[in-house]
């Protein structure tokens, strides 16, 4: 089993929820400071950057980490990644793929300041 930290469409109540269904919960927490959160319209996207995103934390099995893996399209749009949440535990995230992207384009992509994807969306 694996622990996954989930930001954005995949948390509790947003459109994209159903994917996680056979994912159990365990909290919601934050990143250690050391990634952006940009705007892309429909989702967000993290980069690396110098602050914390707010999310939830999952326990996944093999088959729904391979899921989640096509679902983010990994490694074409996302790339998943180990991380270290702020109570010090790691889990996997998925990071926007720079390598794979227009990097000059995310220039124009609002900066989700406080990194809390609902938060933003109920602002919007």
């Amino acid at each position: 089993m694996s622990r996954v930290f989930v930001y954005g469409s995949l948390l509790r109540g947003m459109e994209n929820h159903p994917v996680m269904e056979d994912c159990e919960f365990l909290c919601v927490t934050r990143t250690r400071a050391e990634f952006q959160m940009l705007d892309l319209g429909r989702y967000p996207a993290v980069i690396s950057g110098t602050s914390s995103v707010v999310g939830e934390v999952y326990r996944v099995d093999p088959g729904a980490l391979a899921r989640l893996d096509v679902f983010e399209r990994v490694p074409e749009l996302y790339v998943r990644k180990k991380t270290m949440l702020d109570d010090g535990m790691p889990a996997w995230i998925y990071i926007y793929n720079t390598s794979n992207q227009d990097v000059d384009s995310l220039v124009h992509c609002p900066k989700v300041p406080l990194g809390d994807w609902a938060d933003w969306k109920q602002g919007r």
